[in-house]
């Protein structure tokens, strides 16, 4: 199963026929961008591992 895949899952599971229409091109499109930032995050992450540090308390 490809992104594409689950975010269509996402989009029909959460919302009713009649909210069917714009609702779901607006939830579709934050879920794409929210994939994209966080691959941006993971490859930053994998590049050095210094850009992911969590604090020590």
């Amino acid at each position: 199963m490809n992104l594409e895949d689950v975010i269509l899952k996402i989009a029909k599971g959460n919302l009713s026929s009649p909210e069917f229409g714009q609702r779901t091109d607006a939830l579709i499109a934050n879920l794409y961008a929210l994939g994209g930032q966080i691959r941006v995050m993971l490859d930053a992450i994998a590049a050095d591992p210094r850009n992911f540090q969590v604090p020590s308390e």
